[in-house]
Order: structure tokens, then sequence, then C-alpha cells
């Protein structure tokens, strides 16, 4: 879960730069606008100390947009660190740019985005998908240049967009963290109390570091699944399988819908029996399951049910 810092009031501060950058190493990025366009500087170096830096140095004014990553799709590198410039003239993956449309941030995890790429390629055959390392939030700016932007208010992701002319921002659960508008508050350190009042362990005392790093308690959390799954039975193992082979059964069927769907754009080279050959090895797919994708997984899925009743029975 990254996080994005939207500072129109006041400049940022060391100390609340230094918690959102704690709880999220992989990478920063700082956006601001500058002689009609949009400034950036991004990459495993900008840190919170870079950012106050440069910000003097630079004479930066407001507003100005903070970002500090956590990795969730794509490597960890400086090409993959937010903002991106929205305009395709500009490389978006460098380090420092300015981009004369704007840059975008992205706070959360859009599990759509290669349904909507791939829609987008099929369907415009002048579009190209970048090169290099791929991430969400990377495909998402990429998509802005072919859809406009009002589409981010459609996809319910938290996106803030600096243009040379303001501010942009989408999406719902934003929040103010020491009167700055804020995509999460989970780096702010809140200080905690255990009871006041004596217990099997002793008298009860002032917490001051019960807010552990949110990275730490995952990596924590993650050992402890870990170490019950080791601990578990062989019925478990068979039953992990099981699963494994239902969604590899899905998958195939997606494939196989892709690929005629692919051949319906193909009819100068397909024939009518062709197609007849397809859709007789293939259900029939009613309209409604084809409306969005949770439908068609849902539809996929009691295809799976359907097969391994007839295979029981």
């Amino acid at each position: 879960m990254c996080v994005i810092m939207k500072f129109t009031d006041s400049l940022p501060k060391k100390e609340m730069l230094e918690q959102a950058e704690d709880m999220n190493k992989d990478g920063g990025g700082i956006a601001w606008i500058e002689d009609g366009h949009v400034r950036w500087e991004k990459g495993m170096h900008v840190t919170s100390v870079f950012i106050m830096d440069i910000i003097k140095k630079e004479k930066i004014q407001l507003p100005i947009i903070v970002h500090f990553r956590i990795a969730t799709h794509g490597a960890i590198d400086t090409p993959l660190c937010h903002p991106f410039a929205i305009s395709g003239k500009i490389d978006e993956t460098l380090s420092s740019g300015r981009d004369p449309e704007g840059v975008l941030f992205h706070n959360g995890i859009w599990r759509d985005y290669k349904e909507v790429a791939l829609k987008l390629l099929m369907n415009r055959q002048k579009a190209k998908l970048f090169d290099g390392d791929v991430s969400d939030s990377r495909v998402m700016a990429w998509l802005v240049r072919y859809m406009g932007m009002n589409y981010l208010s459609m996809i319910d992701e938290k996106v803030c967009v600096l243009t040379p002319k303001g501010i942009q921002t989408f999406g719902k659960g934003w929040t103010t963290v020491d009167k700055i508008d804020c995509s999460n508050s989970n780096f702010e350190k809140k200080q905690s109390y255990t009871t006041s009042y004596p217990n099997y362990y002793g008298g009860g005392h002032y917490n001051s570091s019960f807010q552990d790093n949110y990275r730490s308690k995952q990596i924590d959390q993650l050992e402890q699944k870990m170490n019950a799954l080791s601990k578990l039975d062989k019925n478990v193992g068979k039953q992990k399988e099981k699963e494994s082979k239902k969604l590899n059964k899905i998958d195939e069927v997606e494939k196989e819908i892709m690929e005629r769907t692919i051949n319906k754009h193909k009819k100068s080279k397909a024939t009518l029996d062709d197609y007849e050959d397809t859709y007789s090895k293939m259900p029939l797919i009613p309209e409604d399951a084809l409306e969005n994708y949770n439908t068609w997984q849902e539809w996929c899925l009691m295809q799976e049910l359907e097969r391994q009743g007839d295979h029981n029975n």
C-alpha cells in the first residue's frame, strides 16, 4: 500500500515525510508545477531528506505532490517509482523530467489493468504498449493517453494527477493527516496505551512503540502463515492441489475464449466452418456472463463445478 500526499497549503515537514518513507521503502517521487510544465523527480534516491533538500534548492512552490511506494506489481527500481508522465511525449521511466500535460500518482492495487490494456490493444490498431517493466500504475498512465483522464473516475482507484493547471483527484477513501490530504494514514505514528490498571503481568504503563512498521507486520504474518501451513496434514496438501487444478482449468477456458475472440478479428482468414467448429466445442456463453470481469469469473467457476458434477456421477 503506497501513499500519496498532496501539499497545497503548506510545505512538507521532515517528520511526516520520514514516517511515510519508513512505511513505504520501495522508492519515492515528487512533482511540482514550473513554467507551464509539471516537473518530477523519482527513484530509489528520492528519500525524505532528498525531498526537503530539493524543495529548498529549487525553491519549489505549492502545490507539491509526494509519493512513497510499496511494490505490489513489477520490480523495485526507479522506472516503476511514481509519478508517470501522461502525455506520451516524455519517457516516464526517467528519474527526472518535465511533461506538458502532467503526471500520475496511484495508491492501491488495480487488479483489472491487464484486461483493460488487452481490450484497448485489440480494439485500437495504432495502440502500442510501452517497453520495459510493467506495473498496474504505469499501465494506468499509459491508458490515459488513449482514453482520456475521465476514465480514472470509472475504475474506483485512488489516483492523483498533477497538471500545469492544478491537481485532479480520483477515487474514494482519502483522508487527512496533520491537515494534509493523503491517500491513507497507515504511515501515521499513533501513541497507544495499555490499561491503566494493574494486571497479572504488572502495572499498566504508557507504550509509545506499539505501532510497528507496516512491512515488518506483513513479513511476520507471512512467516506465521507459512509455519502454520507446514504443520498441516497431507489432506490440506491434497486440497490445495485440487484447488490449483480447478484454477488451471478455469485459465484454460479463459485462454480458449480469448483465442476465439482474437479469431473473430481475423474473419478474412477464417471460414464459416471454422467458426461453427469452434462454437460446437464450446459451451454457449450467456450475454450477462460477459458484462464484466466478476460475472465472467463466476460463469467459468460454474462451468467447472458442473463438469466436476458430471464426472463424479
